[in-house]
């Protein structure tokens, strides 16, 4: 915030654990300056790490609150589930995955954001429309999904506002490169990373560290051997390795936006 006032307290809350390089990671920009930041929420150690090589932030800034948007995360259960189900008009005889791939660079010098995975939603549902439904949930920055067509099994999310009523509704979550996977993860459900194009996004974009080496388990490559992970799931496997992933990235949280409050209104200017 390069025009803050004196008497501004800047509190910066964070949308999300950053996978993919970003602020003055990224080529080119060296413009990121989180310097006159009062407080930063964080949600691990590993959040301060790239505030701190990525933005130019204060560590005497970070407070280790988690992030508010996640609160309803650390409290959701069954009912919650059910609920947001109902809410969602979801069938209560499948297992609900949602699909929620981050935005990829403009091939057309940000005219648009389409994304065209390599996915066939028919071979989907043959293979697993008997026990699941696929929710959709583009990026905000993403115009449309090309090539998709849209139906009882696989359903397009992308417009609804509210991603923690999907978070909460659904079994299962497939992402890429996205802080949606961190936010999943404090559910402790299963996560799949399915980054069709990891060779060639470390090239033109760049992640912080070996997705092999982090996720709760290896990366997919290929929709064949995503299918086959989901059919021959270990539900409780899985949870396993999703509480090794939150315990990395989803340390603090669960009352963020009343310690936020507290900072806030509680301090003196720093």
């Amino acid at each position: 915030m390069r025009f803050k006032k004196k008497q501004t307290i800047y509190l910066y809350t964070c949308h999300g654990t950053a996978i993919k390089l970003c602020g003055n990671s990224c080529p080119g920009r060296k413009d990121f300056d989180y310097s006159n930041v009062d407080f930063i929420s964080v949600a691990s150690d590993y959040d301060k790490k790239v505030l701190l090589t990525s933005f130019k932030a204060k560590s005497t800034s970070f407070i280790e609150t988690g992030r508010p948007c996640n609160d309803p995360l650390w409290i959701a259960g069954n009912d919650e589930t059910v609920s947001c189900r109902k809410k969602l008009n979801l069938p209560t005889n499948k297992s609900i995955i949602l699909y929620a791939p981050t935005w990829r660079d403009s091939t057309n010098k940000g005219s648009s954001y389409d994304i065209n995975p390599p996915i066939n939603f028919e071979k989907w549902e043959k293979e697993l429309g008997d026990k699941y439904i696929i929710l959709f949930r583009a990026h905000q920055i993403t115009n449309k999904l090309l090539g998709v067509r849209f139906n009882d099994f696989v359903r397009d999310f992308s417009q609804y506002d509210e991603v923690n009523d999907l978070f909460i509704a659904s079994d299962i979550l497939i992402s890429d490169y996205s802080a949606v996977l961190t936010d999943f993860a404090i559910l402790e459900r299963p996560i799949f990373c399915f980054a069709y194009d990891y060779d060639e996004y470390l090239t033109k974009r760049g992640t912080y560290f070996d997705l092999n080496d982090k996720m709760p388990n290896p990366i997919c490559k290929t929709e064949d051997e995503l299918i086959e992970r989901i059919k021959n799931l270990d539900y409780s496997q899985e949870i396993q390795n999703t509480k090794r992933f939150k315990a990395e990235f989803d340390q603090f949280g669960g009352k963020a936006t009343d310690l936020c409050i507290n900072y806030l209104f509680s301090s003196n200017k720093r």
